[in-house]
């Protein structure tokens, strides 16, 4: 949403609408939007605008800001919503034709596979839905085949991986580091199906979609009830995978998994050391070091670089994760 219109006069742009205009006379401008009025009579409050109320006949409710309605004056409210995402069926043709063409280099190559996993992740977790979660397996199949059998590509891949704070950076950029890792650490195993895992990877943090987006933004250190909260998306990311009735047991196990420690102190489970699949293990390191290396709105401490990260992992979390597959991630960087 980066524009809304209220009336000819009323307008809000911003990639994160930031400023809200009403006839010109009034402005509220913030990063988090925590109040709003239009009226004596209608107010939103909430980090996230939850609530906007045009003169108490007016409601738009959500916790992203997808959608504005308001009173047209003939009994019809106009709704305005942010263009339409590209079907995750059309990403994968797409990544296929693309990667198809001789003349791409390496570079060129990775950039596309990145290009599409974070497209293909705005729609998925926008519409989590069985159609856009099957799509999304031809686009892991290509992922994943090309990673497989370009090594070139594969260690571009760890080099151009963006750090922001959105979900579907995040999600790309885990799901990416964790097939970078499955593939070293798996090598001798024909145990796992990377298309499988991969699916897994890139949609560990599904249930995020159920967590209310006024907690994900929230600036500053969350409360223990706003943690317990977020704590909640493993289990909610495998309810929704469960209702699609699309994926393996192997991608459920990832999403319920990939919090766990290996020392026993994750969650939601409590498990530790052999009783979480190698596969979730995989994915709570690349997930770590994402976080480490990205911005969160709830973590006061600087971005860390890449090496910084990993020291940081190796320093003060390596009680959380398999010893052995944590020191092949670090050879990822060394390529």
């Amino acid at each position: 949403i980066d524009t809304v219109k209220l009336d000819e006069r009323a307008e809000s742009e911003g990639s994160g609408i930031d400023t809200i205009k009403m006839g010109g006379e009034d402005e509220w401008e913030d990063s988090g939007i925590d109040t709003v009025k239009l009226d004596e009579g209608a107010e939103s409050e909430g980090s996230g605008i939850d609530t906007i109320k045009m003169g108490g006949e007016d409601e738009w409710e959500d916790s992203g800001f997808d959608t504005v309605t308001r009173d047209t004056g003939s009994g019809d409210p106009d709704t305005v919503q942010p263009p339409e995402l590209v079907p995750v069926g059309i990403i994968a043709a797409e990544l296929r034709a693309t990667l198809q063409q001789a003349h791409l280099t390496p570079m060129m190559k990775a950039s596309t596979i990145y290009q599409h996993s974070l497209r293909m992740m705005e729609n998925l977790l926008a519409n989590p839905n069985a159609e856009n979660i099957g799509q999304g397996r031809e686009v892991v199949r290509d992922i994943v085949d090309m990673i497989i059998t370009e090594d070139e590509v594969a260690n571009l891949m760890v080099l151009i991986l963006l750090h922001d704070d959105h979900t579907e950076t995040h999600s790309a950029n885990v799901g990416i580091l964790s097939i970078l890792l499955a593939k070293a650490a798996l090598k001798d195993s024909n145990d796992y199906d990377l298309v499988d895992l991969g699916a897994g990877f890139f949609l560990h943090d599904l249930g995020m979609t159920q967590i209310p987006a006024r907690l994900l933004s929230k600036p500053g250190k969350l409360s223990a009830a706003e943690w317990k909260v977020i704590r909640r998306h493993p289990a909610l990311g495998e309810e929704i995978l469960a209702t699609t009735n699309v994926w393996t047991a192997a991608c459920s196990r990832i999403i319920l998994q990939h919090h766990e420690r290996e020392d026993g102190t994750g969650y939601p489970q409590g498990l530790s050391g052999g009783d979480i699949d190698l596969s979730a293990q995989i994915c709570r390191i690349a997930d770590v070091y994402d976080a480490l290396t990205s911005r969160r709105p709830y973590r006061a401490a600087p971005v860390l670089h890449a090496y910084q990260a990993l020291e940081t992992m190796k320093a003060s979390m390596i009680n959380h994760y398999n010893a052995a597959i944590f020191e092949v991630f670090v050879s990822l960087f060394s390529k």
